[in-house]
């Protein structure tokens, strides 16, 4: 859910939309693997999953190591109005590097890239269908 505060930032911009890609299961498979995508190196790409903290116990990724802060950063969505401004001021986002973003099923993740893709110039991508499509691999 989209509080208020996010919503009032996501209207004062009046810049052109940049696209928001999406990343299949197998993409993010390479990725979490140490390969290298066309379009994505792995030392640049920033994982963030909007995903509940009672999701997160439910269903994580296979990789250990993703769910380390410096690899996965987990920023709720419903959280939006406590850490949307250190997004935007760089804090925790460096929006220079792709941003890679994960919820349960796609739909948070797409509301987050539009909100972040209206308020920066970063490359977005969306992980098709979420952990559930991961899980399903």
């Amino acid at each position: 859910m989209i509080s208020s505060i996010s919503k009032r930032l996501y209207h004062q911009s009046s810049r052109q939309l940049m696209s928001i890609d999406q990343i299949s299961v197998q993409q993010l498979k390479q990725l979490f693997d140490g390969k290298d995508l066309t379009n994505l190196k792995v030392k640049d790409v920033q994982m963030v999953d909007v995903r509940e903290k009672d999701e997160l116990e439910k269903a994580n990724y296979p990789n250990p190591g993703i769910q380390d802060k410096s690899v996965m950063l987990h920023l709720p969505l419903s959280e939006m109005e406590k850490w949307g401004p250190s997004v935007l001021d760089g804090t925790l986002i460096d929006i220079s590097k792709p941003v890679v973003v994960n919820c349960r099923s796609g739909v948070r993740a797409k509301k987050f890239s539009e909100w972040l893709n209206s308020q920066s110039d970063a490359e977005i991508y969306v992980i098709q269908g979420g952990i559930l499509a991961y899980a399903s691999e």
